[in-house]
């Protein structure tokens, strides 16, 4: 089958979000609540008149990502921008392509991995999280199932944190990964970083086969603006830059991501109230008895009967939340994304 039959057979479809307007958007990871009207009227009143016509100056987005790369702690030359994190997975995804490509990945990631791998029928083998309810976290990354892999695939792809996911690896243990295959690329999605879970950003400088994806939407809370980074070292990523398209932002976008790189303060606040959120209420309901995963992102994943699950559900419409309800390994788990403890305090009384 050529690639062009097989992404016609890959059913794809619209997500809608048809969410009451008034519920606490606590199912989809991303923030829970709105940015003050005052910030937004900030940014726009940043917009001149001719700007709304005229391309970005490329020197102003040279200086605005300049500002980003500095807050993550590397250089321009270790940056590349794209169309939000999707398209760094897909580009990335493209540039590596060749027959009988075969790749890793770990479990319960970001369903689009699949889609890409699907549609260019490339060979991916998961490798799986085990499930214990006497684990404190309740799943272990199956790491003698990684190191097995290891000598078969060509990529890796890993989220940390994902789905479920913790400490899945050191630094350290990672860089001698990194050291030993050196023939071998890992890309580290991090677009779930900033809520309390390492970087593996500080690898790039010295090893020239990680490559790390970081994007606004849930680190900065600002899941529709469509801007995501692939992070490398400057050799690895020179091919990269060079296939970029000459306006890597547009205006407000830009605007936006400078006057959050200008306000820290504001990001420092808002995943500081996450996790101070997420763990006063994690530390709560396990002593009320609660089984739960906390991947140290922004959300949470609690253990739950079928009978607990409809309870649980029907408080959560009375209180105006909205919860995800998801199976992770054949067990029902209530999923509840997090904002700052006032408004989250709600749910210590539907659990």
């Amino acid at each position: 089958m050529s690639i062009i039959n097989n992404i016609r057979s890959i059913p794809r479809e619209d997500r809608i979000d048809d969410r009451p307007l008034k519920f606490i958007r606590a199912d989809r990871n991303e923030k829970v609540d709105n940015w003050e009207k005052k910030i937004i009227n900030k940014i726009f009143r940043n917009i001149n008149s001719r700007e709304f016509t005229a391309y970005f100056n490329p020197l102003v987005i040279k200086k605005i990502l300049s500002k980003y790369a500095k807050y993550l702690g590397v250089t321009f030359s270790n940056i590349c921008v794209f169309n939000g994190g999707d398209a760094v997975i897909r580009e990335f995804i493209l540039f590596n392509f060749k027959k009988n490509l075969k790749v890793g990945i770990n479990d319960y990631n970001y369903q689009m991995y699949n889609v890409y791998f699907q549609l260019l029928n490339i060979k991916c083998y998961k490798v799986n999280y085990i499930f214990s309810k006497d684990s404190f976290n309740l799943f272990e990354f199956n790491k003698k199932k990684f190191y097995e892999l290891l000598p078969k695939v060509d990529i890796f792809f890993l989220t940390f944190p994902n789905q479920i996911s913790d400490e899945d690896f050191t630094l350290n243990e990672f860089n001698k990964i990194l050291k030993k295959y050196k023939n071998k690329k890992f890309f580290i999605d991090e677009s779930y970083y900033g809520f309390g879970h390492k970087s593996f950003i500080k690898l790039v400088k010295k090893n020239k086969n990680i490559f790390i994806l970081r994007s606004i939407t849930k680190t900065l809370g600002l899941a529709p603006h469509r801007i995501g980074f692939l992070i490398a070292n400057k050799d690895s990523l020179k091919k990269y830059k060079n296939f970029q398209t000459p306006y890597q932002l547009s205006i407000f976008s830009g605007k936006l991501l400078d006057f959050f790189m200008k306000n820290l303060n504001l990001i420092k606040k808002y995943q500081s109230e996450v996790v101070k959120s997420r763990d006063v209420i994690v530390n709560k309901l396990r002593k009320k008895g609660y089984l739960i995963n906390n991947p140290k992102s922004n959300f949470i994943n609690i253990l739950l009967s079928k009978k607990e699950k409809d309870q649980v559900v029907r408080k959560s419409k009375k209180n105006k939340f909205i919860f995800k309800v998801s199976k992770i390994s054949n067990k029902l788990f209530i999923r509840i994304t997090f904002g700052n403890y006032k408004t989250m305090k709600k749910i210590l009384n539907i659990f």
